[in-house]
Formats: C-alpha cells, structure tokens, sequence
C-alpha cells in the first residue's frame, strides 16, 4: 500500500505541485491509520466477552470523532488541499482492490497448477486399488 501512495504522491507533484502530493500522502496516512484501528477494535469485539464489546464499540465511535476532528482541523487550517487529501484517501481502496485481485489470481494459479498434476499421473493402475480389496 505505501508504494501506491508514493506513486500516487509523485503522480500527483507533477501534475500539479508540493501541496498537492502532501495532502495526498496526508490522506493515504490517515485511511492506513484509520484502518490499522478500525481492524484493531473489531478483533476485539469479535474475540472478547460481550461486556468489552460495548465499550470498544464506544471507542469505535470515539476513533470516529477523532478522525473527523484531524480532518476538519487540517482542511480549516489550510495544511491540506481538500481534493487531494480525498484521493489519498480513496487510494486505500485501490491498494485493496489491487491485492485482492492479485490474490485471487495466485489462487487461481494454484488451483490450477493442483489440477494439471492430478491430471498429469494418468490413469489408475488395477494395483492402486489392491490395498481395498476384501
């Protein structure tokens, strides 16, 4: 994923400046963040006792807040384009778009790779089954 948003980034200073690719790289490191804690919470409520899950379901929303305050607070302040920020943002979603298609590629790969050498030991021999005999 830190490969697309340097891509993303360098793409983004020469088309159009240094404010740009920083607010993309500002984005592309809030949607990591946001997701490294969002995955963190859910493992959480998932596994523990049903009384933690009501309160990390309350951090869920107290992360939420926070992420809408660093937002608003870096928009406002001007240290971000707003456009660019967004397409940093929204490259997370490509990054997992990509992996998620080259993973279900490699399986394919493999699934086929499994079939070929079934089909490669060719037909059974009549001693194959003479361990079933009665």
């Amino acid at each position: 994923m830190l490969f697309l948003y340097i891509v993303t980034a360098l793409i983004t200073l020469w088309l159009w400046n240094l404010r740009a690719a920083t607010s993309v790289l500002v984005g592309g490191t809030l949607a990591v963040i946001n997701l490294d804690l969002l995955k963190r919470i859910i493992l959480v409520i998932l596994s523990g006792p049903v009384q933690a899950s009501g309160i990390f379901g309350a951090f869920y929303w107290v992360k939420f807040a926070a992420l809408c305050a660093v937002i608003f607070f870096v928009i406002i302040n001007g240290m971000v384009s707003p456009v660019p920020m967004v397409i940093g943002f929204s490259s997370l979603l490509v990054a997992i778009t990509i992996y998620a298609l080259y993973y279900q590629i490699q399986l394919i790969r493999q699934e086929q790779s499994e079939e070929d050498d079934e089909l490669d030991e060719g037909p059974v021999s009549p001693d194959h089954f003479a361990d079933y005999k009665e």
